[in-house]
């Protein structure tokens, strides 16, 4: 594997500023930089969890050996960093062939592009418009050849990849689905595969909406499901049976009504529950909780 240039422009970096964690060994900033190392020479690299977590933190990886639990917890965590990185448009998803991958919109910029075949598929023209990094994989690139003459040649190749607008990736809100599966398992599902249909399209764009507006990640989203699973009005002890699904529970009015305590006694919260709600939800605000 190349070694890797590292500027020290990096350190006055707003974007990689944003990806500083706190007590973590696998924080968004350190996952970023260890992307870095597994790009190919294009900038480009796997972008599952799975793959991400093996190729990064191999000693975590094979750490984890038959705990099923405990790999998936770092899943979770891998996917959530990811999220973070790609909200800060250093690192850019994109599908092929099924797989997703993931590259470095300004790597032409950081690191010296070398005549060698790129391991991974290019990503698509309408995400990179640099001739230079559209290179597809088993292909030697020529740098030094005229930038129109390359600049015909790919368009020629990605012609079809164009044609029809790629779907958003949805790798941190399908986290979160299967979060809520496992914390309340005896609520209901979606029926049909979430990623594909337009229907579970539409719930995974509801959480991503949620998650930003309401500034969820991983962790808060887990707090939430608990929350709902202790509550006995929300998980079915009503008159009518009813249980508060995935999609009822992430419509912006319903969440804000369960986080102020309004479903702590039936459909009406008492005034003293939501005050004392609002005042662990703002405890930054008032001091210590109630």
């Amino acid at each position: 594997m190349p070694q890797r240039m590292f500027k020290d422009s990096i350190l006055t970096s707003e974007s990689i500023f944003k990806l500083g964690g706190e007590g973590s060994s696998m924080s968004a900033e350190i996952l970023f930089f260890r992307l870095v190392l597994i790009a190919d020479d294009r900038g480009r690299f796997v972008a599952s969890p799975a793959n991400i977590l093996s190729s990064c933190f191999p000693f975590i990886s094979s750490g984890c050996g038959l705990d099923v639990d405990k790999y998936s917890t770092h899943l979770r965590q891998i996917a959530d960093n990811l999220r973070q990185i790609v909200d800060t448009e250093t690192v850019k998803l994109y599908e092929n062939g099924g797989l997703i991958y993931g590259f470095f919109p300004k790597w032409k910029d950081h690191q010296r592009l070398r005549f060698v075949n790129p391991k991974h598929p290019p990503p698509p023209a309408e995400l990179c418009n640099d001739p230079d990094m559209l290179t597809p994989c088993g292909q030697s690139a020529d740098i030094s050849r005229p930038q129109v003459k390359v600049q015909v040649k790919v368009k020629a190749q990605v012609k079809e990849e164009v044609k029809e607008k790629k779907e958003p990736l949805f790798v941190f809100e399908i986290s979160i689905y299967n979060l809520y599966l496992e914390i309340l398992p005896s609520h209901k599902k979606f029926d049909g595969d979430i990623a594909v249909d337009e229907t579970g399209k539409a719930l995974l764009s509801r959480i991503r909406n949620r998650s930003k507006s309401d500034n969820m990640d991983l962790e808060k989203w887990r707090d939430y499901f608990n929350y709902v699973a202790k509550n006995k009005f929300l998980r079915g002890e009503n008159d009518r049976k009813w249980k508060a699904s995935i999609t009822w529970l992430t419509g912006p009015k319903n969440m804000g009504k369960v986080k102020l305590g309004e479903y702590e006694r039936g459909e009406g919260g008492s005034k003293d529950v939501i005050a004392n709600r609002y005042m662990e939800l703002n405890a930054d605000k008032f001091g210590e909780k109630p």
